[in-house]
């Protein structure tokens, strides 16, 4: 893993891994303010995402988690069940996420302290590494970190898929979402045509339209609030050939 141990504009550049497992995520931390009730060094962290162009990468899931003071980290050890010091964010049309927190502590004895940043492009891919402070805070330039991850090889993973012959799914609106979306395509052929919804292990959720249309443009209005935060795929099939687009959903 790469590491990050410089300050402000120098670009941490890091190639996508493929995650094979399905990836889940807690929407309780989905946040900027990740101090709960700990006290210490207050410290502001400002992350930015780039692609290989330099511009920046839009809702990308930016998640942080650091020791506190005495070396501990939720939800691990003594702090199982403890979310202190973790935070979701996503990035918006500048690339950038700010968390507010502490100080961390150090985990190792001699070991400098650090964050672990897990930056998720999609339901696959993703790049990990962690961000070394320095260990003085006692000069105030330290209360306000900026780091820029650059994710190289974005032209590979965030490609399109080939455009299917005889239709087209546009892009989900709104995405990410809460509770409601719109599901428009336009077919260029009649047929049957079958739109659903599956998991981020690829199992089907529900079947959300199912039946015979003429070519043209149709919009599905969909209501998931029933499904728990993370990746999904809305599927549609025209017959023998199937399209895709993923999406993904918050609390």
């Amino acid at each position: 893993m790469e590491e990050l141990t410089t300050k402000d504009n120098d670009v941490l550049w890091l190639i996508p891994e493929d995650e094979e497992e399905p990836y889940f995520f807690n929407s309780d931390i989905i946040r900027s303010n990740i101090k709960e009730n700990k006290k210490g060094f207050p410290l502001r962290l400002e992350l930015k995402v780039i692609d290989i162009d330099g511009k920046p990468f839009k809702n990308a899931f930016v998640e942080i988690w650091h020791a506190d003071e005495e070396g501990e980290i939720s939800g691990t050890g003594d702090a199982i069940g403890e979310t202190f010091f973790r935070g979701i964010q996503l990035t918006g049309d500048d690339g950038m996420v700010i968390f507010e927190t502490l100080y961390p502590g150090v985990v190792s004895e001699g070991e400098a302290p650090y964050m672990n940043v897990i930056v998720r492009m999609n339901m696959k891919f993703f790049v990990a590494t962690k961000l070394y402070l320095p260990e003085s805070i006692s000069d105030n330039d330290f209360s306000n970190q900026s780091y820029t991850i650059g994710i190289g090889n974005s032209d590979e993973y965030n490609m399109e898929l080939d455009e299917p012959e005889n239709f087209t799914i546009f892009e989900i609106d709104p995405n990410p979402f809460k509770s409601f979306i719109n599901i428009s395509y336009q077919l260029r052929s009649d047929g049957n045509v079958k739109v659903q919804i599956f998991n981020s292990m690829n199992e089907e959720i529900e079947t959300i339209f199912e039946g015979h249309q003429l070519e043209g443009i149709y919009s599905i209005g969909y209501n998931l609030t029933k499904l728990l935060p993370g990746f999904y795929t809305v599927k549609l099939t025209l017959n023998n050939e199937t399209g895709a687009k993923e999406v993904v959903v918050l609390k």
